[in-house]
C-alpha cells in the first residue's frame, strides 16, 4: 500500500462496455466545466428486457462495487444546450468520485 506522500495523482476508473458512455461522460463533465457544449459525442442507445437497476445489481455483483458507489448519469449525447438538471447529475457524481478518491488518501 502506497504511503500518502506517495500520491501525487488520483486516478479514476470508468468502467464499461463500448458504447456505455464513457466517454460521453468525460465530455459531458468537460461542457459542464466550460460552460457551454462542444462537439457532442455520439452515443448509441440500445434496449435489453432487463431492467437499469438490474444491471446495476449485477455490475455491482461481479465486480464488487457497492451500489453507492456507482453513479449513472444522463451524459450530453444528443443536446446542442446545455441543462442544469443534467449538469447536475454530472457534477454531482464527479463531487463524489473526487470524494471518494480523498477518503481513500485520508485513510492510508
Amino acid at each position: 500500500m502506497p504511503e500518502k506522500d506517495d500520491i501525487r495523482y488520483l486516478r479514476v476508473l470508468l468502467y464499461g462496455p463500448v458504447g456505455a458512455g464513457k466517454s460521453s461522460f468525460i465530455n459531458s463533465v468537460s461542457n459542464v466545466l466550460r460552460g457551454r457544449m462542444t462537439i457532442p459525442a455520439l452515443a448509441s442507445a440500445t434496449t435489453s428486457d432487463q431492467s437499469f437497476t438490474k444491471k446495476m445489481k449485477d455490475f455491482s455483483a461481479a465486480v464488487g462495487i457497492p451500489m453507492n458507489c456507482i453513479f449513472p448519469v444522463k451524459n450530453y449525447s444528443e443536446e446542442i444546450d446545455l441543462n442544469d438538471d443534467v449538469d447536475i447529475l454530472i457534477l454531482s457524481a464527479l463531487r463524489k468520485i473526487i470524494d471518494f478518491g480523498d477518503d481513500f488518501i485520508e485513510k492510508i
